[in-house]
């Protein structure tokens, strides 16, 4: 690793400033509102703020939230508000958006080799989206990068074992 990539690492290691934290709860406060009067949630501002917030980054506070997830946290909260536009901006400039991206195609390209032992293709994408509810509480529209290769490596060693399973049924052993 050269002396560029460790000065990025860390300074996305540090915790994010008080205007940022007051930035995340402007927008968590409208998110929230948003989220209540659709119908949505119906637990008070902090519950919901502390279990999305874990959801997103497995944490419970807005103080502890580091630089390299500020991003991440903040498009969350837009797109839980409904402002899809500042979402997208916030994830762009973040780079997290690329990764993202990256790590969604990879995801497709893996169900799609896995489509033979998963049910096909249309239960194979079915599997990959239950198992990112049942883990992140959310579909894989809404996973960072990191949680969808979550998915993705979870979704390749179920399938390995499937294949395996079946190879060791055919052989009798």
């Amino acid at each position: 690793m050269n002396m560029a990539e460790t000065a990025v690492q860390a300074q996305g290691a540090g915790v994010i400033s008080r205007a940022q934290v007051v930035e995340l709860l402007r927008v968590a406060q409208a998110a929230w509102r948003a989220q209540t009067a659709a119908g949505l949630t119906a637990d008070g501002f902090d519950v919901w703020r502390g279990g999305t917030l874990f959801d997103a980054v497995h944490l419970s506070s807005f103080r502890s939230v580091r630089q390299s997830e500020f991003n991440v946290v903040l498009a969350l909260f837009h797109k839980l508000a409904g402002n899809t536009i500042a979402a997208m901006a916030t994830e762009s400039a973040s780079g997290a958006n690329d990764q993202r991206r990256r790590a969604a195609f990879a995801l497709k390209a893996e169900i799609a080799k896995c489509a033979d032992v998963l049910g096909g293709a249309v239960g194979a994408t079915r599997y990959a989206e239950a198992i990112a509810w049942n883990k992140y509480r959310t579909g894989i529209e809404g996973l960072s990068a990191k949680q969808v290769w979550c998915v993705f490596f979870t979704i390749r060693n179920r399938a390995n074992k499937k294949r395996q399973e079946a190879k060791q049924l055919l052989l009798g052993v």
